[in-house]
């Protein structure tokens, strides 16, 4: 094996790897629904928990768990 299908075959594998990680981390991003903030009245196209992103944000900076 010459040294250009090793690293075609070494960025196959890494992009495997990525597209693993990618499809986890999509996996754990909460279902939103578009609705009325409970924190700021704003309608918003999406909220989670019943709360719009920027809420969550300054929900979270105060410590705030959700």
């Amino acid at each position: 094996m010459d040294v250009l299908d090793a690293t075609q075959q070494n960025l196959e594998k890494y992009d495997d790897a990525m597209s693993c990680h990618i499809r986890r981390a999509a996996a754990e991003i909460p279902i939103g629904s578009p609705g009325e903030c409970a924190e700021c009245g704003d309608f918003k196209t999406r909220l989670v928990q019943g709360v719009c992103g920027r809420c969550r944000d300054e929900l979270k900076a105060i410590g705030v768990r959700m």
